[in-house]
């Protein structure tokens, strides 16, 4: 924990704080601390190839990092620590001559932002680390120096620092001891050994008060410097990729072709079950492909495009399937060495399991007449009145054949009997037909009790089924709505 008093920019007061630590970090503290904080940024060149670099969270929705990272392009890609795909085309600020930026990100993420020091106080010789993504596939990858010198250009000041760094680290933050960023790295001198440079964190504190939101395409288009180079992705061969959308995750495991014209056609398996076949195009390093999910119960599609560089790449999709629409889709992808998995050996993985709606419920039906029970059990009036009525008035109500996929376990049980009648005026014995209906509503997979009710009444006219259904769909649709 942090010790002593620090102080909070006002602009950023909420969200942005220059700590004041008494207590040194080890670069092992440092990066235990921090490494959630550091985000791998992608984007597609002008000349082709794809450009990767470093950034760092400032606040839950700004990212830190170097102007050359994001410029030439109109939409960046960020790959969070646990996975998460982002993208965004809007800039805070930027200061291409001191090679700075703060991405704006869609919306806040409760990650922890880094704290910023005092660059005037950095000193020749002083001890530190950086966190980067060296070479861009080498994430999160701690290093530890020397600020070896400091170093006057005509229009800013430069730290040149001994904690190495490659192409990809770009962007990355530079530590003090106390754990604080006092610089970002801006490149390295390749002929050179260690002669690494990184700009003084006092220029970020400059762009936090002068923001003002700009398009990346509205950015002047400058020729473009020397970039982390990237060759052009052979898709051959095996691949698996970790997907996430609004309705699950999980993994599939591809074999894909490469052909000469820039085509890419394939199988693929999911460790969710089933599989499918792959399509698609690659023009420099953008996949642009398309799933089609052949399992005969649950067929789908699904669209996306990818960013891919050697033996990594990471992008977005959407699809449809009969769990319904597949939104805000992520995927990341490497070549794996194995070749893929049959559907009947993947490995079983705690994976969330889609659910077709928002308000799943798992129907249980008891006949107490033979003791029969079932899942999923409908009469004819309960079916009537889902079909004609219910669907309509409680479009996110959907019955789901797992228990361990509903929000909620209905049982209803019911005996029907005959009670004989006399009439008296003729002195026929007759008999009317009744039933006795009983509707309970649980927790999935626990005996907790939300709701019960009772009917009871002659077939042909009060349709006990049907009213001690209707009552426990609409107290499931009124206790999920206040949830």
């Amino acid at each position: 924990m942090r010790q002593g008093p620090f102080v909070c920019a006002a602009i950023l007061i909420s969200s942005l704080c220059w700590a004041f630590p008494l207590e040194q970090k080890t670069p092992e503290e440092i990066a235990a601390e921090f490494s959630d904080s550091i985000v791998l940024i992608g984007r597609e060149l002008p000349a082709g190839g794809l450009g990767l670099g470093t950034g760092f969270f400032l606040t839950p929705d700004i990212v830190a990092t170097n102007f050359h990272v994001v410029e030439g392009s109109d939409k960046v890609y960020l790959k969070l620590s646990d996975g998460t795909i982002l993208s965004s085309d809007t800039l805070f600020a930027f200061d291409e001559e001191k090679d700075l930026a703060l991405i704006k990100l869609p919306e806040r993420h409760a990650i922890e932002p880094v704290a910023l020091g005092r660059s005037a106080s950095v000193k020749q010789g002083q001890d530190v680390v950086v966190i980067s993504n060296p070479r861009g596939i080498l994430e999160n990858t701690v290093s530890n120096g020397l600020i070896s010198a400091i170093r006057q250009l005509p229009t800013h000041t430069l730290f040149q620092i001994s904690a190495p760094i490659s192409r990809g680290s770009s962007g990355g933050p530079v530590f003090n001891s106390d754990g604080e960023v006092v610089a970002v790295v801006v490149g390295t001198i390749e002929e050179g050994q260690n002669l690494n440079f990184a700009v003084p964190v006092s220029y970020l504190k400059e762009l936090l008060l002068e923001l003002h939101e700009t398009k990346l395409s509205e950015l002047p288009r400058t020729p473009q410097r020397e970039e982390e180079p990237s060759s052009e992705p052979m898709m051959d061969g095996s691949w698996v990729a970790t997907f996430a959308d609004s309705l699950g995750s999980g993994k599939l495991y591809f074999n894909l072709v490469q052909l000469g014209d820039g085509r890419v056609t394939g199988t693929y398996t999911s460790s969710l079950g089933g599989g499918g076949t792959v399509k698609g195009t690659l023009l420099h390093n953008e996949l642009e492909f398309e799933l089609q999910q052949s399992n005969v119960d649950c067929p789908g599609t699904y669209k996306g495009r990818a960013l891919v560089d050697g033996d990594r790449g990471f992008g977005s999709y959407t699809g449809y399937t009969c769990f319904g629409s597949h939104e805000n889709g992520t995927v990341t992808l490497s070549r794996s060495d194995a070749a893929p998995p049959s559907p009947t050996s993947l490995p079983q993985e705690p994976i969330q399991k889609p659910k077709p709606c928002l308000i799943a419920v798992y129907l249980v039906g008891v006949d107490l007449n033979d003791g029969t029970r079932g899942a999923g059990w409908l009469t004819n009036n309960m079916k009537n009145w889902w079909d004609k009525e219910g669907r309509q008035k409680h479009p996110h109500v959907c019955f789901v054949d797992d228990e361990s996929n509903a929000d909620y376990r209905q049982e209803w049980s019911w005996s029907s009997y005959s009670v004989p009648t006399y009439n008296t005026q003729t002195g026929a014995v007759g008999y009317w037909g009744h039933t006795d209906v009983r509707v309970t509503v649980y927790r999935p997979n626990s005996q907790q009790l939300l709701f019960t009710n009772s009917h009871h009444g002659r077939w042909r006219w009060s349709k006990p089924d049907k009213d001690a259904f209707r009552e426990a769909i609409e107290f499931i649709a009124k206790q999920a709505a206040k949830n």
